[in-house]
């Protein structure tokens, strides 16, 4: 369990299997350690995982979805795919309130063209 979380995310980890909370426990390290909170996309999450034999996809994606549903990471849309983070509350105090650093990977979907079309013709 992570020290100076909320009430609400205290019952929220105590509330999944002991399966759950470790597999949950190796999204944390790469959503919160290896990116440094920064926002990235599930597609990306997922194919580091799996690159690095941590996780299989469908575990990675079950895990994803699992943390979602319990508001222990959050996703939202986005114009590039979907941006997927950590809550403020449950960040480290030395982090909370500093501003993210932008996502530092591909989108995992596209829309027709390449954002570096599209930014080029905004």
């Amino acid at each position: 369990m992570r020290d100076g979380w909320p009430a609400w995310a205290q019952d929220a980890w105590r509330s999944m299997s002991l399966e759950e909370r470790e597999r949950a426990r190796t999204v944390w390290s790469v959503l919160a350690g290896a990116f440094e909170g920064a926002l990235v996309g599930p597609g990306p999450l997922v194919r580091h995982l799996v690159d690095e034999g941590r996780m299989g996809h469908r575990s990675t994606m079950e895990t994803l979805g699992l943390l979602v549903e319990h508001g222990l990471v959050h996703t939202r849309p986005a114009t590039e795919g979907t941006i997927v983070w950590i809550p403020e509350a449950l960040m480290p105090a030395e982090d909370q309130g500093r501003e993210r650093p932008r996502p530092r990977f591909a989108a995992t979907r596209r829309s027709n063209g390449s954002a570096s079309q599209a930014r080029a013709s905004a």
